[in-house]
């Protein structure tokens, strides 16, 4: 009798450690799902290095993109490097599953070719990235306020940083430029005349000017002058680990579809938002040698669509 008993107490042990090895795995017996929480998924993203602004803009654009996920794949934790990195070695980092994620405008074909790595080309800024204004040294304003031409844009130099992106679209316009490796020494070579235009974003303008003009006091905007080129902007993730590719491409929807990228350009720029290009400015468009013909044409016309004076 007695080993019946302890036979009984046995089995019911028994039954107990597999429901509690059950709910461990994610269902007790009932279908009960555990409610511990799971691990965040990590995700390693490389950071972009320019304008404080835009880079401020560019990380809490992942945030955004990622909290947008978190319904469908749950919690993550977005650890970053503080370390900048060319083209070749953040291609190299995703491929060899180094790292997940980065920003990036530079457009060369070094992230294609290859079924490891997606590419995400949305308009993610608009058309604001691509549409620029000069900080110039006030001492050549009367001068350079005279440009109303790509033809007398030419008579000038620009500077700008020797890895940009940009640096290959006024060259393929014949525009002489002057770059530099180091973005804060771009404001002393332009105080000291080695140049006399550095257009940027609209976006990033104001924001360097204040920070140059604590050491250069002489920079300004120049006004009313405005340079274009499509520039689109790509989220780029490796697809070692499905899972977190399925995620960006799904946050990305999101954002579009919920407004929550509209917000998001409001709190990083609500001045350029609400200040249209005046009227009687002058708008000098250059194509992207690094898009097709047909690719420049479709991106300048939605920027001609949809600016307004």
């Amino acid at each position: 009798m007695r080993l019946l008993i302890r036979f009984q107490r046995f089995l019911i042990c028994c039954a107990a450690l597999t429901a509690a090895l059950s709910a461990a795995s994610g269902f007790a017996r009932g279908g009960v799902v555990d409610e511990t929480p799971a691990l965040p998924q990590e995700i390693r993203h490389i950071p972009s290095y320019g304008s404080q602004s835009l880079d401020a803009f560019y990380l809490d654009l992942i945030s955004l993109i990622l909290d947008a996920g978190s319904d469908k794949f749950g919690p993550y934790k977005l650890n970053t490097d503080s370390r900048p990195m060319s083209v070749a070695r953040a291609r190299k980092g995703l491929l060899e599953n180094e790292w997940d994620s980065l920003v990036n405008s530079d457009l060369s074909n070094q992230f294609h070719g290859t079924d490891q790595i997606a590419v995400f080309s949305r308009p993610y800024l608009k058309h604001m990235i691509g549409l620029r204004q000069s900080i110039i040294d006030s001492r050549n304003l009367a001068q350079l306020s005279q440009i109303r031409s790509l033809d007398e844009l030419k008579q000038f130099k620009i500077g700008q940083g020797s890895n940009w992106t940009e640096v290959e679209i006024y060259r393929a316009a014949d525009v002489n430029v002057v770059t530099s490796e180091s973005f804060g020494n771009l404001f002393r070579m332009l105080t000291s005349g080695r140049f006399q235009l550095l257009p940027l974003s609209v976006l990033e303008v104001d924001g360097a000017l204040a920070n140059a003009s604590t050491t250069q006091p002489t920079l300004t905007i120049l006004p009313d002058i405005y340079i274009y080129y499509p520039l689109p902007v790509q989220i780029v993730v490796s697809r070692n680990n499905p899972l977190i590719a399925a995620r960006y491409q799904y946050g990305i929807e999101q954002i579009f579809s919920d407004g929550s990228l509209t917000k998001l350009l409001q709190k990083h720029f609500p001045k350029q938002l609400a200040n249209p290009i005046p009227k009687e400015a002058t708008i000098i468009i250059l194509p992207n040698p690094k898009l097709s013909e047909a690719e420049n044409a479709a991106i300048i016309q939605t920027f001609r669509n949809t600016t307004t004076y």
